[in-house]
């Protein structure tokens, strides 16, 4: 057999490039970001669009935790579906925070 010059199999082609460190994914394909923006209010209770019961909760504990618990606000979530209930709940936490850092 005789080593045709067009059918030499280039490496890499057929595997997957690198990956991140400690992530499992190659480079390429980043998770989208789940966006949050809260809106403080003075009426108490935290309401949450679209309804998430986890991003709601996150939102009343960082109020509480800045001692503003007697307060509300309307929390706004965007991201891809079947994002998890922790990186939500995140999201909400990041976005109290700022509007707290806005409003004083």
């Amino acid at each position: 057999m005789t080593a045709r010059s067009g059918s030499a199999r280039r490496p890499g082609r057929l595997r997957p490039g690198p990956l991140r460190a400690g992530s499992g994914r190659p480079y390429g394909r980043r998770p989208r970001p789940v966006r949050a923006r809260f809106r403080l209010s003075e009426l108490p209770g935290v309401t949450a669009a679209p309804a998430c019961a986890a991003g709601a909760a996150a939102a009343s504990r960082a109020l509480a935790r800045a001692g503003l618990g007697h307060l509300g606000g309307h929390l706004a979530l965007r991201g891809p579906a079947g994002v998890r209930a922790g990186d939500l709940a995140r999201a909400a936490e990041r976005a109290v925070a700022a509007a707290l850092r806005r409003a004083r």
